[in-house]
């Protein structure tokens, strides 16, 4: 039955840290303490743990990561806009008579 990494911690007396160390000294990845590892992994780690080669593991450079390949994203070039730049509506302008004097909906009511 798979294990979390907290439990295999728990039972070779490690921290999460240093077994997620000791996975990365071996090539498999776990990202936090409630990983997964698989039943062929956690036989590894034991027979290391035994061996008492577990610690080597932990501090061992990490088997080297397959580098993702960037994502690929159209190289077209546009040709430059040829249309001319939209044209505004002329602006309105407030007529002075009505900046002046509120309008009845915002006067207080008197009642």
């Amino acid at each position: 039955m798979p294990k979390r990494v907290y439990e295999l911690a728990k039972e070779l007396d490690l921290s999460s840290r240093e077994v997620i160390a000791a996975l990365a000294g071996l090539g498999f990845i776990a990202k936090s303490h409630s990983s997964t590892v698989e039943n062929d992994v956690v036989a590894k780690l034991r027979e290391a743990a035994e061996k008492g080669t577990l610690k080597q593991l932990a501090t061992a450079t990490p088997a080297a990561r397959p580098a993702r390949p960037a994502p690929q994203r159209p190289t077209a070039e546009r040709p430059p806009a040829e249309r001319p730049p939209a044209e505004r509506p002329p602006r309105r302008s407030r007529s002075p008579s009505t900046e002046a004097s509120p309008s009845p909906s915002s006067q207080p009511s008197s009642g």
